[in-house]
């Protein structure tokens, strides 16, 4: 019975932790899902059913899911900081659409074929790529779209003009 409320002390105190290191590292972290999240994300899950488990001792798993966050804080501030460690570590935006016209060497770059680019583009609303001046996949995996002039929802001011 002994071990079966180690367990529970030990999954709690770790969930409480895992908390505070999340709400500590912004929203950021949790919102856009980069490699490097994914990353963090594990290394954790893996110290934390560790922990949970009894496999490493409390205190040292606490000492090491800090130490992975802190060294994940310095990596997005260090990002945040300087546009040339963001390129060094991070990866931006790829093309793989321009005026209607699919890059092939930009999907090649984001390992993608032109069936996934077709269901981004649907998922966007678009059918027709001629309809979209810029498609980028972004750093956090997701694909943005720049409709061109002709394609883009009507505004106000152009209601306007049109008047």
């Amino acid at each position: 019975m002994d071990h079966v409320w180690g367990v529970v002390v030990r999954a709690t105190v770790t969930y409480l932790f895992l908390l505070v290191l999340l709400r500590l590292s912004g929203k950021r972290t949790v919102a856009e899902g980069t490699p490097f999240d994914l990353v963090v994300a594990m290394v954790l899950g893996n110290l934390a059913g560790a922990m949970i488990w009894g496999e490493v001792p409390v205190a040292q798993g606490l000492v090491a899911m800090g130490t992975v966050m802190l060294a994940h804080l310095c990596v997005v501030y260090a990002s945040f900081r300087s546009i040339r460690f963001d390129q060094l570590v991070g990866s931006g935006p790829v093309p793989v659409l321009r005026d209607g016209r699919t890059l092939r060497d930009g999907l090649r770059r984001a390992r993608m074929n032109t069936g996934d680019l077709d269901v981004q583009l649907r998922l966007h609303g678009r059918e027709n790529p001629r309809e979209v001046a810029e498609a980028l996949l972004e750093p956090n995996g997701e694909v943005s779209l720049r409709p061109t002039e002709d394609a883009r929802t009507a505004r106000h001011r152009d209601l306007d003009r049109a008047a």
